[in-house]
């Protein structure tokens, strides 16, 4: 688990987005029948974390997901 804590860190804190392409190859692998032509919404982020870090993590990360599993 340290290694994903990780990673989420440096996507959240250091907005490293390719980080985001793999946590949606990871939940592909995971939920990706699930999720398959599903729509993926964000949860909000808070428009001061949106400054902080030059992009809404949450809805780029919706995006990829989306994208990987075939979801609008």
């Amino acid at each position: 688990m340290g290694l994903l804590k990780d990673l989420i860190n440096i996507y959240k804190y250091k907005s490293v987005r390719v980080c985001a392409e793999t946590f949606a190859y990871l939940l592909r692998e995971k939920y990706g029948l699930f999720l398959e032509g599903k729509i993926v919404v964000p949860l909000p982020t808070i428009s001061k974390h949106i400054r902080e870090r030059g992009f809404d993590h949450m809805a780029f990360l919706a995006k990829r997901i989306a994208y990987v599993c075939g979801g609008k």
